[in-house]
């Protein structure tokens, strides 16, 4: 291999990593937007929840810099899905303590 060319292994690598980045990148811009016309007009559209972090995620993971690749977590934590089912299992754990929290156990007789 010569000096300064790509072998076909790194030019794929590059090509999935900007395909999917991109498109992971355009969902998640139209999940926030979609969460802006509802927040502001309560126009009600659908997401794709995870998908479009999901896709950079991939994208960033199979970049050939390592530098980038220890960054592939970000899209994941700035995705609306991941934010909006984060959340949900949160409060839905901290109602189910709170519903389970006062509960004895029958298996001890009361006297």
């Amino acid at each position: 291999m010569a000096t300064g060319t790509m072998d076909t292994y790194t030019l794929f690598r590059w090509a999935l990593s900007v395909l999917f980045g991109l498109l992971g990148c355009w969902i998640m811009l139209m999940n926030f937007t979609m969460v802006y016309m509802w927040y502001a007009r309560r126009k009600h559209s659908s997401q794709i929840p995870l998908v479009g972090g999901g896709l950079a995620f991939l994208g960033l993971s199979v970049c050939p810099l390592p530098q980038v690749q220890k960054l592939a977590w970000i899209p994941l934590a700035v995705d609306i899905g991941y934010l909006v089912a984060t959340l949900t299992f949160g409060f839905a754990s901290m109602l189910l303590r709170r519903l389970f929290k006062g509960k004895k156990d029958d298996s001890e007789p009361r006297i």
